[in-house]
């Protein structure tokens, strides 16, 4: 595997407008020199040559930042950002007669890896932030819309984030993102750091994981939950 990418980028006025290419390319080919049982060839031939690649993808982001020059305001931006697989490689031969694919794009979820246009408001006034973004998917993306609020004080930042999808291209049912909430504190420099993250599945409304980590110079304490399968007590038995 030897991946090759190329990349450009432009901009305007200190990055007032900006945007950005990258053409990646990931040849890849796997081979066996030697099987341990003569049966066992044809599965890893096989496997082999359904590893071998040759895939093209490329992805571009177009970003404007109407207020550069505010000291205040001046992370705030649209965003627009595609991601798109130029060839797919699939393996559609045999052992004795190899023979592969080579896809190109369509207007499908499976051609795009990603197709979304974002929206920050954000202000910063010294050690003071905050920021909201906004995000959805576009066609051929399932539907899809995501919020993110966080807040950033001298030592202590947190954000909380959620959202709504399409729960698959053929089912135009919707289903709630869970929500995540991230948060941390610093002092003396980093030597003390106390972060936390949990995790709230709304559709089931239930906590669904909750990491806390301590970290005072050298040493560190952590603690995780993780919310399985439920239980019942059955007092008959």
């Amino acid at each position: 595997t030897a991946p090759t990418k190329l990349k450009s980028t432009l901009g305007y006025r200190d990055s007032f407008i900006s945007m950005s290419n990258n053409l990646d390319f990931y040849p890849s080919i796997q081979r066996h020199p030697e099987y341990r049982t003569e049966s066992g060839r044809e599965t890893a031939i096989k496997n082999d040559y359904s590893s071998q690649k040759m895939d093209l993808s490329n992805t571009n982001s177009i970003s404007f930042k109407p207020f550069i020059y505010s000291p205040v305001l001046k992370n705030t931006s649209l965003s627009w950002n595609t991601g798109i697989k130029l060839i797919q490689t699939e393996f559609i031969g045999t052992v004795e007669k190899p023979e592969w694919e080579y896809e190109l794009p369509e207007w499908d979820d499976d051609s795009f890896s990603a197709h979304t246009l974002n929206f920050a408001f954000a202000s910063e006034q010294g050690d003071y932030s905050q920021k909201l973004t906004l995000s959805t998917n576009l066609p051929p993306k399932v539907d899809q819309y995501n919020g993110t609020l966080s807040f950033g004080f001298p030592f202590i930042t947190t954000s909380v984030s959620a959202g709504i999808k399409q729960k698959s291209i053929d089912d135009n049912d919707w289903e709630l993102i869970p929500l995540n909430h991230n948060s941390s504190i610093k002092l003396l420099a980093g030597k003390i750091n106390l972060s936390n993250t949990f995790k709230y599945d709304l559709e089931e409304k239930t906590p669904s994981t909750y990491n806390l980590s301590v970290n005072i110079y050298n040493f560190s304490v952590s603690y995780s939950m993780l919310y399985t399968n439920k239980y019942e007590y059955n007092e008959t038995v």
